[in-house]
C-alpha cells in the first residue's frame, strides 16, 4: 500500500516558541516551533508533514518544500498591482 500524502502546510506565524500552521482547507494546527526543523520555523515556509498510520501528521519529520514555496510567490507576484 502506497504511503499517504503528506499533509501541506504554511507557516503562519511564529510566536512564543509557538508555530501556527495553515493547510489548504485553511485548517489550524498550532505546533510546538521546537518540534519543527529550523529550516522549517519561518513565516511563509510551506511545508509537507508526513502522516502517521492513524494520519496524524508527524511535524517533527516535516520537510521544507521550496518549489511550491517559489510558485505560490510567483503566483503572488502575478497578482500583485
Amino acid at each position: 500500500m502506497p504511503a499517504p500524502k503528506p499533509l501541506r502546510v504554511v507557516v503562519t506565524s511564529v510566536d512564543n516558541k509557538l508555530a501556527v500552521l495553515e493547510d489548504d482547507a485553511k485548517r489550524s494546527y498550532h505546533v510546538s516551533s521546537a518540534i519543527l526543523r529550523r529550516g522549517c520555523r519561518s513565516e511563509g515556509a510551506v511545508l509537507d508533514a508526513p502522516l502517521d498510520a492513524e494520519g496524524k501528521p508527524l511535524w517533527g519529520a516535516a520537510k521544507r518544500n521550496w518549489d511550491e514555496e517559489r510558485r505560490r510567490q510567483k503566483k503572488d507576484d502575478l497578482r500583485a498591482p
